[in-house]
Parts: structure tokens; sequence; C-alpha cells
């Protein structure tokens, strides 16, 4: 664990250095996004001001570096796109991406806990096959997909969810708009997480249930309830609550994606 801790801040450099190369090699005009499509109206004075405003006019390994220790003294730079300090518009998204995040890591884990479990304790039920069916499902179909078929379903043909926004055209923000807002994208979110938390819990209440513990239980006559709560779920947890952590990234790419798609205001 230190060694990896440790090799975070070489592994962000080479990310960021190669970012800024890949970058450098893009054909698209850094001015075009600052002007939002108007450099070709600007003079060559004001072309040239421009080039040495946004620090574009050497070498990528410059910029680079200029940035590297503009960020180590807390300075983000200025947002070419939207023509303000960066860490203003991290200060105004970062929110709105964590409560779309929570709230369908929330969703994931209730439903995934309940139908994990249920499916794991009864073996080729009704649950368990509806809970195979659904994680294949699910496992085939990318986000993007899945959120295209619920805008085409719950926006266009029964239109009972707005199709994107953080409120309506025109309207205040309001907690009522935001919910009514957020739950289509986070029930898409949420969704598409479910396979891995289903299948993994699944997988791990079968296990504790041939466990020599659990067959200890029943030597002793214990009760279904109890033995169900008191010794096969906890068995389950350690490995749902690991596999936690390592979706984690996978929600953040997912979000952004959905945030795309739905316009939501968040860092996607």
């Amino acid at each position: 664990m230190l060694r990896r801790l440790c090799s975070l801040p070489l592994l962000a450099l080479a990310v960021t250095a190669a970012m800024f190369f890949l970058a450098s090699l893009s054909p698209f005009d850094p001015r075009e996004a600052y002007t939002h499509g108007n450099a070709g109206a600007l003079t060559d004075e004001q072309r040239e001001d421009l080039v040495r405003t946004l620090h574009i006019g050497g070498p990528w390994y410059a910029s680079w570096w200029s940035w590297v220790t503009s960020v180590c003294t807390g300075e983000l730079g200025t947002s070419r796109f939207y023509r303000m300090p960066v860490a203003d518009v991290l200060a105004q998204r970062l929110g709105w991406s964590i409560l779309l995040r929570s709230l369908a890591l929330v969703l994931t884990l209730v439903v995934s806990f309940v139908l994990g479990i249920m499916a794991g304790l009864r073996e080729d039920g009704i649950v368990d096959r509806f809970v195979g069916f659904i994680a294949t499902l699910l496992q085939s179909l990318p986000s993007f997909v899945l959120t295209l078929i619920a805008l085409l379903f719950f926006c266009l043909w029964i239109p009972i969810a707005p199709a994107g926004g953080l409120t309506d055209p025109g309207q205040p923000v309001t907690v009522a708009s935001t919910l009514r807002h957020v739950t289509l994208p986070a029930l898409i979110l949420g969704i598409s997480q479910l396979p891995w938390f289903l299948l993994s819990l699944r997988a791990s209440v079968r296990e504790a249930i041939q466990s020599e513990a659990i067959t200890g239980t029943r030597i002793r006559w214990l009760s279904h309830r109890t033995v169900m709560l008191h010794h096969i779920v906890p068995l389950s947890l350690p490995s749902y609550f690991a596999l936690i952590g390592s979706r984690l990234p996978e929600v953040i790419v997912g979000s952004t994606i959905i945030e795309s798609i739905f316009g939501w205001p968040g860092l996607g």
C-alpha cells in the first residue's frame, strides 16, 4: 500500500505529461475554444496576444512544466472554454457531481444488497434467476446505450421525466426541480453498476452457506433467521464492501458520460 501511495505522484506527472503531449499533436486550435469558434475574426496582433495569454506559443513540455509549478502553488489556471478560473469552475460543478454519484451509489448498494442476499439464499429460485438475467443483460449494455434507451422511453414515448439539465428553462433552481431532474440520471447510473455488486454478493452468500462456520450453527439448531442475519450476512459483507472501493472509478467514468448526455452541470 505504501509503495502504491508513493508511486501516485509519479503516475500523475506521467499522465499529465502525456495529456499535454497528445494535446500538442491535436490539429484543434486552442484559440478557437477560447473564442468559441471566432478566432478567424481576430487580427494578427490579437492572435499573438492570445497566444501569450494562453501560454501556447512554446513547446508542450514548457507548458506542462508551467502548469505543474502553478498547481503546486495552488493556481489551477484559467479555463479556456469558460473564461474563468478553473478552481471556480470546479467549485461550481463538484457539488452536483457528488449529488448524482452519491444517489446512484446508494441506489446500487440498497438494491444489490437486498436482491443479492435473496438470490444467494435460494439458489435457482425466482429471485436468483431474475438476478442472473438482469446482471447478464446489464453487463452487455454500455452506460451510454442504457441512457439513450431511458431517454427514448421516459422522455419521448412516456414523457414522465425531463430530458436533461438542472431545472426547467427560465426557472430558478429549487429542491423539487433538482430532485425531478436528477432522478433519471441517478437511476441509470445506479442500474449500470448493479451487475457486479449483485453477482459478487450472491456468490459470497453461497460461499458463506457452504462454510464450516454455518454448518456449525445448524448443528446447534439455531433458527434460520438467526443464522441468516448473524452469520451468513456478516460473512458475506467483507468482499462486498471491498468491491465498493474497486468500482468507484467506474462510477466516476459512468457519471461523466451520463452527465454529458443529460446536460447535468457536473464535472463531466
